[in-house]
């Protein structure tokens, strides 16, 4: 529960400060990281990391070719 309280906090602060879509991803990329090694399965494990890895450029070309 701390950890999600700390993320969320850390989330909204770069939320209200002067920063770009790009940096807002990234932190909430790097909070997310930690919490996958918690995870008892391995399998589940390596795809949180895997969904946690996606660098934003890639995440927006996926976002644009999903587009409607």
């Amino acid at each position: 529960m701390r950890s999600i309280l700390s993320s969320m906090g850390v989330i909204a602060l770069v939320f209200t400060s002067a920063c770009t879509w790009k940096d807002a991803y990234n932190v909430a990329q790097s909070v997310g990281q930690p919490q996958c090694i918690y995870l008892a399965d391995m399998q589940e494990r390596q795809q949180c990391m895997k969904s946690r890895s996606m660098s934003y450029d890639a995440y927006e070309g996926e976002r644009q070719r999903l587009r409607p």
